[in-house]
């Protein structure tokens, strides 16, 4: 089975010097001199986690008939990114040294790794990504992409709470361009990815409170899980990194081995 659409692969080389970066307008420095805009996933993650992403959808690739399955009676768009998303995961694989596989879905519709990595997919704003690692050196990952679109207000009301709602209109009210409440969002959406191969355990938005640094490009979640099972866990904060990718907001969380108690 293959897919016939439009697509724009992007590999990129994590030892190309600052210097040439900068002068390529690969990244934008914001005005007190730290990185905002960026190339994508690549730039926010550390180098051992392979990054594969593109905008638009594959052309002419094989689908997995395990994958198929999930998507069978999915609309063609559906179909179109859930196939993407894939392959750029097996070429993101693929630097890590694993052969082709495929990537199934679990049972709370997660994406089922091979044993040996964590990783993390995403797609939106029609771009589509994947980051994988192996386990000997992270404990999870995750990332999310969104649009730089303002939220609905029922979307904000569900995402934020009042004191993230009042900090959201300060950062707005200082740098208008940036859809600050779809920020928090997606940063929210990649703490959440990070966290549940942890813990087999979803959050709530109400049960993460973030708080989102315009200076240093970086996010701060603080957890605060009612009396439950994942309490026991022992990570309360998570962090992670967030930049502009054209019209799209990108964010992305590493968890270090030593993050909470094993599973």
């Amino acid at each position: 089975m293959r897919s016939a659409c439009n697509c724009s692969w992007h590999g990129f080389d994590r030892d190309l010097e600052s210097c040439r970066l900068i002068r390529s307008g690969a990244i934008v420095m914001s005005k007190n001199g730290r990185v905002w805009h960026c190339r994508g996933f690549v730039d926010l993650l550390p180098s051992p986690v392979m990054v594969e992403q593109t905008v638009g959808d594959v052309c002419d690739v094989d689908t997995w008939q395990e994958e198929a399955i999930y998507v069978a009676e999915a609309v063609p768009e559906r179909r179109a990114e859930f196939i993407t998303t894939r392959e750029c995961a097996r070429r993101a694989l693929r630097q890590l040294g694993f052969p082709p596989c495929p990537i199934p879905v679990g049972a709370t519709r997660e994406p089922v790794w091979p044993r040996a990595v964590v990783g993390s997919l995403t797609h939106g704003a029609d771009l589509r990504a994947a980051a994988v690692a192996l386990k000997s050196q992270y404990r999870s990952l995750g990332i999310d992409v969104e649009p730089n679109i303002g939220l609905s207000t029922e979307a904000l009301a569900l995402a934020a709470d009042a004191p993230e709602r009042l900090a959201l209109a300060s950062l707005a009210s200082s740098w208008p361009d940036i859809a600050w409440d779809r920020l928090l969002f997606s940063a929210k959406e990649s703490i959440f990815k990070a966290w549940f191969p942890l813990t087999g355990h979803w959050l709530g938005f109400e049960e993460c409170t973030l708080s989102i640094d315009p200076v240093t490009a970086t996010f701060t979640g603080r957890l605060h899980p009612d009396v439950d099972p994942r309490s026991d866990f022992g990570i309360d904060v998570i962090e992670g990194r967030w930049g502009i990718s054209g019209r799209r907001l990108l964010t992305a969380v590493v968890m270090p081995l030593q993050a909470g108690k094993e599973c």
